[in-house]
């Protein structure tokens, strides 16, 4: 059940938070964030609205290549799409740097995220990282990390197997077409 990675929608999705937070966010708190978005849009749609992979790290569940993106020094040469609206951290905090529009998210997706803005926006870092290690699919890694998988997601969610069957066919069947678009198709 691998998902391709979508940088422009997660950067999409990153900086509409952003543009709600006033342009400038903690970057751990955008995180949490887009995680507990993932989560609930596992939970209503079947599908990630990242499409990242997760992982168990000291400070709670993260999107692991979502991380890496914030925590690299952009490219000078060649910026990724995501360096080119959100900034580098500066003081653990990062910024929108550009508008990058919400062309790639869907209705049900802004509408999750303006959801998880309202709940969890006015906490803390700290509290998010507080809440996110009481969730079911958290496991304290030590000073490692330990990877979390969608199946893990929708036993924490307490999804029944008939709709864990059906989301594991919507993951497969979203995957193949983002195979198709991204190139990674060979015809033979």
């Amino acid at each position: 059940m691998d998902l391709i990675y979508n940088e422009i929608k997660t950067t999409q999705a990153a900086a509409y938070i952003l543009q709600k937070r006033s342009g400038v966010e903690y970057y751990l708190k955008l995180i949490k964030l887009l995680y507990l978005a993932d989560r609930e849009a596992i939970n209503r749609l079947g599908l990630p609205i990242s499409q990242d992979r997760y992982v168990s790290m000291g400070k709670g569940p993260v999107l692991s290549i979502t991380y890496d993106l914030i925590s690299s020094e952009p490219n000078p040469e060649n910026a990724s799409y995501w360096h080119t609206y959100i900034s580098e951290p500066s003081g653990y905090k990062v910024n929108l740097l550009n508008d990058p529009g919400v062309g790639q998210l869907s209705l049900a997706e802004t509408e999750i995220l303006d959801e998880i803005i309202n709940t969890y926006g006015k906490f803390d870092r700290w509290a998010l990282v507080h809440l996110t290690h009481h969730l079911p699919e958290y496991q304290d890694p030590g000073n490692s990390s330990i990877p979390i998988s969608i199946e893990d997601i929708l036993t924490a969610i307490k999804k029944t197997e008939e709709e864990k069957e059906q989301i594991r066919h919507k993951i497969e069947f979203a995957a193949g077409i983002e195979s198709v678009f991204s190139g990674d198709c060979i015809n033979n």
